[in-house]
């Protein structure tokens, strides 16, 4: 049986108007960075680009700690694989063709797909931490009192 959630950081917490005194985890978490730290010097430019978009709202938001930079990193690189393989797929096709010992021609299933569905899965369980899904994002954004969306303000109508 699983361990259950993870526990939020506190400042996600207070944004989220759920911090509890009672229940806090403050004294085994590190306190937010005073600066954003440079990006890995190994990444790619797409990975730079997803660096600086994720630790600038999670500073923004004071919420950007030494103890989550590894897994920022993760996140970076499996979004970044995944981008990259769906702009392979986009250029090239999900489907090739190969041909089997009869000499039959079989439609098969590129490992750039593969590779896209495995990443990108990675990447929304990492990126869930620290609020790159919609769903997170809503709860941070409402916590620092964005407005609602209004109904009659819908760009699809």
């Amino acid at each position: 049986m699983g361990k259950g959630r993870k526990p939020l950081p506190t400042e996600v917490k207070r944004l989220q108007g759920t911090f509890r005194k009672d229940q806090s985890i403050e004294h085994i978490q590190g306190s937010s960075l005073k600066e954003i730290p440079p990006h890995p010097e190994n990444f790619n430019e797409m990975e730079i680009k997803l660096w600086d978009a994720l630790t600038t709202f999670l500073y923004s938001n004071k919420i950007l700690q030494n103890i989550g930079l590894p897994n920022i990193i993760s996140w970076c690189r499996f979004m970044g694989r995944h981008l990259e393989a769906e702009d392979w797929i986009a250029e090239n096709g999900a489907i090739y063709n190969a041909t089997n010992k009869e000499g039959e021609v079989i439609p098969k299933t590129h490992p750039y797909h593969r590779i896209s569905i495995e990443t990108n899965q990675q990447a929304q369980r990492i990126g869930a931490e620290f609020g790159v899904t919609p769903a997170t994002q809503t709860k941070i954004l409402a916590s620092l009192g964005y407005p609602k969306n209004d109904p009659d303000d819908d760009d699809f109508t």
